[in-house]
């Protein structure tokens, strides 16, 4: 929903021409308790093992999943700090969550979302989330790429374990002291051994403890790389892809660069779904809005995906067109979906109207600008920013 309650449901029963028929707000908020939030979780699932039943996007013949937190604001209540917590701890604090997402970096698809008690540790609901991955028989042969707040020692072990590999943002210096030579060398490079065992840190670590006894080998071996910036700076990766001659250096820098796809999904999410914009205040309705809204987002983003193809290829034949690259307006599209969703769930002949949305979406498309810069202008905030316009 994006409008009040009250206008939506007059909307929605309008659209299923019930004239005759009323419902007050009331009986809605009593009514969608029967739902179970689990519902929307098995609906992307279906959605996500028929997709992968067709070709799709690797990076040599390797799933990325991207790996990221990111903040939720929720409503205010008792009963929903006691489940969620809040996000800070003064006389002005806010109930929050914390959304932790395993993101398809190159076919843009959400494969899992959690959504966890602020405080929680990323990390641990991290690996709870590749477990289950794995689990469900939904693993492929994945790289897992993630930023600066996921490197850890258990986290490199219990991924191997798993049967991922890897590719984590770290500081450089403040880490692992086997990783320091790369640091004080010119170097882009190096492979390194990891013991497990060595130090009484890792000694009296009870994670590391509980992989040794599950059955981890006392050493791993891991390659960290180095990559220079534009600014002069360092970027330090590390890695359980060990093959020089499969994944070079660019390969790593560019793998890394991925991540800034997720980053793009938790903006859309945030500012064109509107997925902070609950609709109950209850910790059911919270989840309710959460999952559902990450359902149609998957939705969307397989619409996205085909009207995209058939740009492409009409691209291909118009030698015409100013650009040689055009994209769809996700804003505009997903305004779209919006507006067909109910009919396009309960429609007799399914395909057609999915062709159709699909028809109508790809009509709104913008051109592919590449190598753009600008000087970035910091301005006074609008409460109503002309560049900044709701979907729903």
């Amino acid at each position: 929903m994006g409008r009040t309650l009250g206008l939506e449901l007059h909307n929605f029963i309008e659209g299923i021409k019930t004239h005759n028929q009323s419902y007050s707000k009331q009986a809605y908020s009593k009514a969608r308790m029967k739902l179970r939030h689990e519902g929307y979780i098995s609906l992307n699932d279906i959605l996500l093992e028929e997709y992968y039943q067709r070709d799709y996007r690797t990076y040599k013949g390797h799933r990325l999943l991207g790996v990221d937190g990111s903040k939720i604001e929720l409503p205010h209540g008792d009963l929903i700090e006691q489940e969620f917590g809040k996000i800070n701890h003064d006389s002005s604090a806010i109930n929050g969550a914390k959304a932790i997402v395993v993101y398809d970096l190159l076919n843009e698809l959400l494969i899992d979302s959690e959504l966890s008690k602020y405080n929680v540790s990323e990390r641990a609901i991290a690996l709870e989330q590749f477990e289950r991955i794995k689990v469900s028989g939904k693993q492929m042969k994945d790289i897992v790429i993630a930023d600066r707040g996921f490197p850890s020692l258990e986290v490199f072990v219990k991924l191997m374990e798993l049967g991922y590999d890897f590719l984590i943002r770290y500081t450089g210096q403040q880490f692992l002291k086997e990783t320091l030579p790369l640091v004080e060398s010119s170097e882009s490079e190096l492979e390194i051994e990891i013991s497990l065992t060595e130090g009484y840190a890792r000694q009296n670590n009870l994670a590391i403890k509980k992989l040794l006894e599950e059955g981890a080998p006392e050493k791993i071996k891991l390659r960290i790389v180095k990559i220079e910036l534009s600014d002069g700076k360092s970027e330090y990766l590390i890695t359980s892809l060990l093959s020089r001659d499969e994944h070079k250096i660019d390969d790593f820098n560019y793998l890394y660069n991925l991540r800034w796809n997720e980053e793009v999904f938790f903006n859309f999410q945030k500012n064109v779904v509107e997925i902070e914009k609950f609709s109950g205040k209850t910790v059911e309705s919270i989840k309710q809005d959460y999952y559902s809204r990450i359902f149609v987002g998957s939705l969307h983003a397989l619409i996205i995906e085909d009207a995209q193809a058939e740009i492409d290829t009409e691209i291909s034949r118009d030698e015409k067109l100013k650009y040689s690259q055009y994209k769809i307006n996700k804003t505009m599209s997903f305004g779209l979906l919006r507006g067909s969703l109910e009919e396009l769930i309960t429609a007799k002949n399914w395909h057609k109207k999915y062709n159709e949305l699909v028809t109508k979406i790809k009509k709104h498309k913008v051109p592919v600008r590449n190598g753009r810069t600008f000087e970035r202008l910091k301005k006074g905030n609008l409460k109503y920013p002309n560049n900044v316009r709701r979907a729903i």
